[in-house]
């Protein structure tokens, strides 16, 4: 009989309480390389609790936080980092005054365990066509000299996105990559997800359906801190409990007419 595949991520029966309110109970998923994990869920609904559970900057009451078998929980975001697991966030995290070469270089030299080896000039070249092929491949190799802060929101998101793949991720958290840009740039931020993160698990919070229908190969629905269904966006939203969630039972109408948030 063959071994059973370790998870890549596996976040087991989690609880999280800010004083006497429960942000998370029991919480859990599990996503694999080569999936895109969408969490769905009505505003208060834990879903970036359990990010920052994930990534270390919250440590849970209970459960358990394991990156292909070790187990993280309560470790700090360094050392979860070094594990294969990069963020970006819902407000773009880049460095404002420093330009997309400098930042996704920065995003590169994070996770580069000989970065400060003054004599690795080969290996610092080969990390800098890296960036400029990164670049390119997330659109945007034009501004690669501009400072942060000279793009729109729309590049900044996909700069705060190509900083996390910089660091050559296993496992990436995308929080709302979406959120604050025009139905055009959507669809450039749907590309960057589908098309350059094939080799890693993406877990993705999201609110606009038209957007997880894109992109989600398996969807996670939260509401007030609970797993209350998990399966495929089709799955999900026949389910009555989810349903109640989202307008009073209109999810699955909204999807059937391509609702776009």
């Amino acid at each position: 009989m063959s071994e059973r595949r370790v998870p890549d991520l596996r976040v087991t029966d989690v609880t999280v309480e800010f004083g006497g309110l429960t942000a998370l109970q029991g919480a859990h998923l599990t996503a694999e390389v080569g999936e895109r994990t969408v969490i769905l869920g009505p505003n208060g609904a834990g879903k970036t609790t359990l990010f920052n559970v994930i990534g270390g900057t919250i440590k849970p009451r209970s459960g358990r936080i394991e990156i292909r078998g070790h187990d993280v929980t309560g470790r700090s975001p360094r050392v979860i980092r070094r594990h294969g697991l990069a963020r970006a966030f819902q407000t773009p995290s880049v460095f404002p005054t420093l330009t997309v070469r400098e930042n996704l270089w920065l995003g590169r030299l994070y996770s580069d365990p000989v970065r400060w080896n003054p004599f690795a000039s080969a290996h610092r070249e080969a990390a800098a066509s890296e960036i400029t092929e990164l670049a390119e491949r997330i659109g945007l190799a034009d501004v690669l000299d501009r400072p942060a802060d000279e793009l729109s929101h729309a590049d900044q998101k996909v700069l705060d996105i190509g900083v996390a793949l910089a660091g050559k991720p296993t496992i990436l958290l995308l929080d709302e990559p979406t959120q604050g840009v025009s139905p055009e740039d959507v669809g450039r931020i749907v590309s960057v997800i589908t098309e350059t993160m094939q080799d890693m698990a993406v877990v993705v919070i999201e609110h606009d359906i038209a957007t997880v229908a894109a992109i989600a190969t398996r969807v996670i629905v939260l509401d007030r801190g609970r797993v209350i269904a998990e399966g495929s966006l089709a799955e999900v939203s026949a389910r009555p409990e989810v349903q109640e969630v989202y307008l009073g039972g209109g999810l699955a109408e909204l999807l059937d007419e391509g609702w776009d948030g």
